[in-house]
C-alpha cells in the first residue's frame, strides 16, 4: 500500500526530476565537458542559433565579422557564410532567433561570471559554452514540470511519470539535450509543452492568464521554428468535442481584450524575427533559407520513417509503440482521435518533404523531438489502458528494450561508432549494440564498404627495423615507452610530428575500390591530448588529393595505458595514379606525452 502510495504522489515525480538532473549532470560533467571537449559546446548549425547574442551583446556587428577569428582562437574549423546566406551583399543568418532568447538569461549569467572569474568575456570561452548545456537541461525540466501537469488533466500519477521518464531516456531527446544542446529541439520541446498546458487550461478552465500564458508559449515556438506554429491546429484536440471547441472559439473572439492581447503577444515575438531580418539585410521581408525549402509534390514519407539511413521509427522505436495508444484513443474519444492523428500526418508530410529528409549530420529524425509531448500523450494512453497482466509485461519489456537501445546508440554517436550519415541496413546491423571503441569513425567520411574484401594486402611495422624503407622522419623513434620490442615513436615535450608513413601507390591494382585500414597502438600521459592520426593521399610535390584527421581521444578512455586504433579512409581510383603517395602519421599541437607503436596497414580491395 505505501509502495503504491508513493507511485500516485507528487514525490514519485520529484524523485524522477532529481534523477533526470542527476543524470544528466553527470553525463554533462564527465562526458561532455570532459578535457578539452568544452570547446565543441555550440557547433554546427548550433552556431547560427547562439551567433545572435554574442553578435547583438559583445561585438554590435550582425555581419558575424568577429567568426573567423573566435574559431582560430579555440581550434575551431572555420566555413565562411556556413549559417548564413547572401542577401544583397550582406549577411543573414538563416536561423531563427528564438532559440537564442531563450538563452539569453544564461549568455548574460555567462557574461557576469567569465568578468568577475578572470575569462575572456567573448562569448565563447569556458563559461560560454558550458552555459548551453545548463541551459538546455533547465529546459527540460521545465518541459518535463509542464509537461506532467497537461497529461495530469487525462491519465494518473504514475502513469504519467513513467511517460515522461521513457520519453526522455528512450528518445533522442536524451541526446539533442545533453550532446547537441546548441540545437533548436529541447527548446521546441519545451515551448509546445507549455502551450499544450496553458491552451487546455484556457478552453477548459478560461482565465486571462491562461490565454496570454498559451499565446506567450505559441509565439515562442514560432519564434524557434516557423513551421511549427502548425500545433494551433490541436486546439480541437484539446478542446475534447465539438461544442467545447465551438464555445471555446466564439468567447475568444468576443473576448476583445483577451483577443488582442493574446495577438499582440504573438505578434511580439514575429516582429522580432522581422526585426533582426531588418538589422541584418536591410529589409523586414526576407527568406533567410535563400534556396533550401519544402518539395511538397515529393514527399520522402517511408524513408522518413522507416529508412535505415535517418527513419524515424528505427531509430526511436519508442514512438513506434506509442502510436498504439491511438488504438485505446479511438474507443474513448473519437474527436480527439480523428483530429490528433490528422495533425501527425500533416506534420509528418511536412518534415518528410524538406529538402534535405535526412536532415543532415542528425541522430534519428530529430525533427519530431519537438512534438514529442503529443507521443508522451500516446504513450500514456496505451499504459493506463493495458488490462491484461501478460499483456502489460510484454509492453513494458517492449519499453524497457528501446530505452536500453536509446542508450546504447546515444553512447554509439557520441563516440563515433554510429555514423552521421550515410547509414545501410549492413552498417545499422553490423554494430547493432556494440559498444566497444574500437568502431569509433570506421563509417564515418564513407570509408565503409559492404561485404569483405577480395584482397589484402598486409603490413606490420613494429619500427624496430630503422631500414624500413616506408617509414622516415625517424628522429621520433627511440625507448621510452613500448608495446613491444625496444622501440616506439613519441611525440609531445616539444614534439609536434611523428614519424611519417609513406608510400607511393603503384604496386596496386588501377580497377576496383581501395580502403586502407590503419591500425596501431597508442599510449597516452593525459586524456586532454590533442593529437591526432592524420591519413592523406597526394603526389611527389606535396599536393594533397585528400586528407582525414582522427583525434584520437576519440577511441582512447584510460590513460597511461597502451590503447588499440583504428582508422580508414577509401581510395577514390578517379584520381589515383602510379605517382600518388599514400602517408600515414600521428601529430599534435601541445606538449602532452603519446607513443605510437605497431603500426599495421591493410590494403583492401572491394
Amino acid at each position: 500500500m505505501l509502495i503504491r502510495n508513493y507511485f500516485n504522489s507528487r514525490y514519485f515525480f520529484i524523485t524522477a526530476v532529481i534523477l533526470i538532473i542527476g543524470v544528466s549532470g553527470w553525463v554533462i560533467v564527465t562526458d561532455k565537458w570532459e578535457g578539452e571537449r568544452w570547446r565543441d559546446s555550440i557547433q554546427h548549425d548550433g552556431k547560427g542559433y547562439y551567433a545572435y547574442l554574442p553578435a547583438i551583446f559583445i561585438y554590435g556587428d550582425l555581419q558575424y565579422g568577429f567568426e573567423k577569428e573566435i574559431a582560430a582562437k579555440y581550434n575551431q574549423t572555420y566555413y565562411e557564410n556556413a549559417y548564413c546566406n547572401i542577401i544583397d551583399s550582406k549577411k543573414l543568418n538563416k536561423y531563427y532567433g528564438g532559440t537564442a532568447l531563450l538563452l539569453l538569461p544564461f549568455f548574460l549569467l555567462a557574461c557576469l561570471l567569465s568578468y568577475f572569474l578572470g575569462y575572456d568575456v567573448d562569448g565563447y570561452s569556458y563559461i560560454f559554452q558550458c552555459s548551453v548545456s545548463v541551459a538546455a537541461v533547465f529546459y527540460l525540466v521545465l518541459a518535463v514540470i509542464l509537461l506532467r501537469k497537461f497529461l495530469r488533466h487525462y491519465f494518473s500519477e504514475q502513469t504519467t511519470v513513467f511517460t515522461i521518464l521513457f520519453i526522455y531516456f528512450g528518445t533522442n531527446l536524451f541526446y539533442y539535450t545533453l550532446y547537441e544542446s546548441y540545437m533548436s529541439h529541447v527548446y521546441s520541446f519545451f515551448a509546445v509543452s507549455g502551450f499544450l498546458l496553458f491552451a487546455h487550461k484556457a478552453i477548459h478552465q478560461p482565465a486571462k492568464k491562461y490565454y496570454l500564458l498559451a499565446a506567450l508559449f505559441f509565439g515562442i515556438i514560432v519564434f524557434i521554428r516557423p513551421i511549427n506554429g502548425l500545433v494551433v491546429l490541436l486546439l480541437p484536440f484539446l478542446a475534447g468535442n465539438k461544442l467545447v471547441f465551438k464555445n471555446f472559439f466564439q468567447s475568444f473572439i468576443k473576448n476583445k481584450s483577451v483577443f488582442l492581447l493574446s495577438n499582440t503577444v504573438v505578434f511580439a515575438f514575429v516582429f522580432l524575427q522581422l526585426l533582426l531580418y531588418k538589422l541584418q539585410a536591410g529589409s523586414f521581408i526576407v527568406y533567410s533559407y535563400s534556396n533550401e525549402g519544402f518539395n511538397f509534390l515529393a514527399p520522402e514519407i517511408m524513408n522518413v520513417l522507416f529508412s535505415y539511413r535517418k527513419g524515424f521509427f528505427v531509430y526511436t522505436p519508442l514512438a513506434f509503440i506509442a502510436l498504439f495508444g491511438f488504438y485505446k484513443l479511438f474507443y474513448k474519444n473519437k474527436f480527439q482521435f480523428y483530429w490528433l492523428l490528422f495533425f501527425m500526418l500533416l506534420t509528418t508530410y511536412i518534415i518528410s518533404s524538406w529538402w534535405m529528409w535526412f536532415y543532415g549530420g542528425t541522430f534519428g529524425m530529430r525533427p519530431f523531438i519537438d512534438f514529442y509531448p503529443l507521443f508522451a500523450f500516446l504513450l500514456a494512453a496505451l499504459i493506463c489502458n493495458i488490462a491484461s497482466g501478460a499483456t502489460r509485461a510484454v509492453v513494458f519489456v517492449a519499453i524497457c528494450f528501446t530505452v536500453l537501445l536509446n542508450l546504447v546508440q546515444t553512447h554509439q554517436k557520441d563516440e563515433s561508432i554510429l555514423p552521421y550519415d550515410r547509414m545501410t541496413k549492413q552498417k545499422f546491423w553490423t554494430i547493432f549494440m556494440e559498444t566497444d571503441i574500437k568502431w569509433a569513425g570506421a563509417f564515418d567520411n564513407y570509408n565503409w564498404h559492404e561485404g569483405k574484401p577480395r584482397k589484402q594486402i598486409y603490413e606490420m611495422h613494429d619500427l624496430e627495423n630503422p631500414l624500413d624503407s616506408f617509414i622516415i622522419s625517424e628522429n621520433t623513434i627511440g625507448g621510452g615507452a613500448v608495446f613491444s620490442g625496444k622501440k616506439s615513436s613519441k611525440i609531445g615535450d616539444g614534439v609536434h610530428k611523428s614519424f611519417t608513413y609513406s608510400r607511393v601507390l603503384n604496386f596496386l591494382p588501377d580497377s576496383g575500390n581501395w580502403c586502407i585500414r590503419i591500425n596501431a597502438r597508442v599510449w597516452m600521459n593525459s586524456l586532454e591530448s590533442g593529437a591526432a592520426m592524420c591519413i592523406g593521399v597526394g603526389d611527389t610535390n606535396g599536393v594533397v588529393y585528400r586528407w582525414y584527421s582522427m583525434p584520437l581521444v576519440r577511441q582512447i578512455r584510460n590513460e597511461q595505458v597502451w590503447s588499440s586504433i583504428t582508422n580508414i579512409m577509401s581510395i577514390s581510383r578517379e584520381w589515383r595514379s602510379t605517382k600518388d603517395v599514400l602517408f600515414i602519421f600521428t601529430t599534435t599541437d601541445d606538449d602532452v606525452p603519446v607513443y605510437i607503436d605497431d603500426l599495421e596497414v591493410k590494403y583492401q580491395l572491394y
